[in-house]
């Protein structure tokens, strides 16, 4: 690049929302643990 940056790497919209789901589903399964601990048992 002539501004003296480096290119490292390309992200496409796919790579993005592949990233946000599994995001999504970490906490999701965080809120299911909590919730299960909370109650004492499995749903």
């Amino acid at each position: 690049m002539k501004d003296g940056r480096e290119l490292i790497g390309i992200m496409s919209g796919s790579d993005v929302m592949r990233f946000v789901v599994r995001e999504q589903n970490m906490t999701i399964e965080a809120l299911r643990s909590f919730i299960h601990e909370d109650e004492g048992g499995e749903g």
